[in-house]
């Protein structure tokens, strides 16, 4: 198990999947910001096993052919503890307590002054 914690996963680009993070175990994301990342699958994170924990994170702002921001393959246990922000018309799922889907601008989600620290 991979716990990742108050970390901004930005930027980066995969030729097949999993731009920000590509999961084959059973990673906890904490306070995690996954923004403008691309792949072809799973812009923001792709997951062929888990289970993967996602706990106030945001998810948003990713690009790929399947599943902009999550791609997770069929079967693969996903569990929200809660408290996370995903983009409008994402592929991630959002059944935890506190969890909010964010529609608009991304620039209206991220603090710009945050930037480039």
């Amino acid at each position: 198990t991979v716990t990742v914690t108050n970390t901004t996963i930005s930027g980066n680009t995969a030729t097949s999947n999993g731009g920000g993070i590509a999961a084959g175990g059973s990673p906890v994301l904490r306070a995690v910001t996954i923004v403008g990342n691309q792949s072809q699958r799973g812009g923001g994170i792709h997951a062929w096993s888990g289970p993967i924990t996602l706990f106030g994170s945001i998810i948003a702002g990713n690009t790929a052919t399947t599943g902009k921001d999550c791609s997770i393959i069929s079967g693969t246990p996903y569990s929200s503890a809660g408290f996370n922000v995903v983009e409008s018309g994402s592929s991630c799922p959002t059944d935890g307590t506190g969890d909010t889907t964010h529609t608009g601008a991304l620039g209206t989600l991220l603090n710009p002054a945050l930037a480039d620290n």
